[in-house]
């Protein structure tokens, strides 16, 4: 009779160590999360209301002094009952840091990146616009429009995430 053996494991003595300690999950978390930085930055909506057929939406960073962002990416959502189409094209704070903005269309959204092939910070104001052609059955401002999925990369070699969901009304 041939007896089997037990597969051979790798020890995890270093990992069992490391979780079962609090004084050594505290420092790894304490590393892990200095590696992480959430940049203090938020992105919001402004209008001046609807002009003919069409509605304009400049789309506004405010950051905090030394967190500026070097790239950026959001998506803009709208309802398909009242917006046949949405352009969204560089602002003067992107175009100042030599950035452009690249984005793709799917059903009632836009998801844009504005970045560049530089280090050079977007500073605060109006990083891009967004031009809304409304449909004929559309009367005044749509409501539903929305700024969200917001994400910013800084010149540190980190990416920063923020929450982000501006109603505009």
């Amino acid at each position: 009779m041939r007896q089997t053996q037990p597969s051979p494991r790798i020890p995890c003595t270093a990992i069992h160590n490391l979780i079962s300690s609090p004084v050594s999950l505290f420092i790894a978390l304490f590393i892990l999360l200095t590696q992480v930085g959430w940049a203090q930055v938020s992105l919001g909506l402004s209008s001046s209301g609807v002009q003919s057929s069409s509605m304009v939406l400049n789309i506004v960073l405010n950051s905090v002094a030394g967190s500026e962002p070097a790239a950026l990416q959001w998506t803009l959502a709208y309802p398909t009952a009242s917006v046949t189409q949405a352009v969204v094209t560089a602002g003067p704070q992107a175009t100042a840091a030599a950035k452009s903005v690249t984005c793709k269309a799917g059903p009632g959204a836009q998801t844009c990146i504005l970045d560049g092939l530089n280090t050079s910070k977007i500073l605060n104001g109006i990083v891009a616009t967004a031009t809304l052609q409304l449909s004929s059955s559309s009367t005044g401002t749509p409501s539903g429009i929305l700024l969200t999925n917001a994400l910013a990369a800084s010149t540190a070699q980190r990416s920063s995430r923020f929450l982000l969901t501006v109603p505009f009304r």
